[in-house]
């Protein structure tokens, strides 16, 4: 079976696939309805270093030249490294012991010392506790890392956040999904229950037509027996000679004389036996074949 007949016994079979369908729409709709949005907390920050004239300055110089290691390294690339300290499955078990989202991510610009932190939850006031913990991690992981080189208050990296979420924003990415899954299911179901009941549906159309060829076959032969045995029955139980009688009385005539006595010779009674015997073949046969005519529709009822 490819697609294309699969695809039209699908269309052929549309009062079992068409309320399926219907009902995962429904159910992917309901599903989608129940569950609770999600709620997202965002905060940007930029890393800008100060240098002893109290500038700002976001280039870094070589290693012989600076005071401060990490700004030999560059703002993007000691951005970048304490980022990946704060996603690791450490901290976020400490956020989680702390009874905080866990459901944190921070990213940082490929070429810029931006970085962006989102905190998502079902719970907005949560999700703000969590976000500002976030950023005082970032400013003391950030304060730790440089002060593990001694590096001079003037010439160390700072976090200035450029902006930060007041009130969460809602999120339905998570009811599209559910709706999505509960509507593929739905779908699944009826191409499978359009295929299976397709099948049965034909095996039983076959097995019906074999039981009625089955049931002409045997019962035929047995008509045929009945109406031989019936046919001979009669040809013995009722002598040709009464019948003839019979047919000479009903005339009325009087045979008294031997010119008005009939012909009853042995050529002109057997004619009259094998007209006799044909017309009796003729009405057994008659009945043979309208007994199998009511059984054949008896059957196919």
């Amino acid at each position: 079976m490819d697609l294309w007949e699969a695809t039209k016994i699908l269309f052929r079979r549309w009062y079992v696939t068409v309320p399926i369908c219907v009902l995962a729409v429904l159910g992917a709709y309901a599903a989608g309805a129940q569950m609770d949005p999600e709620y997202v907390a965002s905060s940007v920050g930029i890393m800008l270093p100060i240098d002893e004239s109290g500038e700002q300055n976001i280039f870094g110089g070589t290693f012989e030249e600076a005071e401060n290691p990490w700004e030999a390294a560059g703002a993007v690339a000691t951005l970048r490294s304490v980022s990946l300290v704060l996603g690791a499955d450490t901290v976020r078990s400490q956020i989680v012991d702390q009874g905080l989202a866990p459901t944190y991510s921070i990213e940082v610009e490929p070429r810029d010392p931006i970085v962006y932190i989102d905190v998502t939850d079902r719970n907005p006031d949560l999700a703000l506790v969590t976000l500002d913990e976030m950023i005082l991690r970032l400013e003391d992981e950030l304060d730790a890392r440089q002060s593990q080189v001694q590096a001079p208050e003037t010439r160390r990296f700072r976090i200035e956040i450029l902006s930060q979420s007041e009130v969460p924003l809602p999120d339905y990415s998570n009811r599209t999904r559910v709706r999505i899954v509960v509507l593929l299911l739905g779908l699944v179901l009826a191409a499978v229950a359009g295929l299976v009941f397709d099948a049965w549906a034909v095996a039983r159309a076959e097995r019906r037509d074999d039981e009625e060829d089955a049931g002409d076959s045997e019962g035929t032969p047995e008509l045929e027996t009945a109406a031989t045995a019936e046919l001979e029955t009669i040809v013995e139980d009722e002598p040709i000679g009464k019948h003839v009688a019979a047919e000479d009385e009903s005339d009325g005539d009087d045979y008294s004389t031997d010119e008005d006595e009939p012909d009853r010779s042995p050529v002109t009674v057997g004619a009259r036996r094998r007209q006799y015997d044909a017309s009796r073949a003729d009405r057994a046969s008659d009945e043979v074949e309208s007994g199998r005519r009511t059984s054949g529709m008896s059957k196919r009822r």
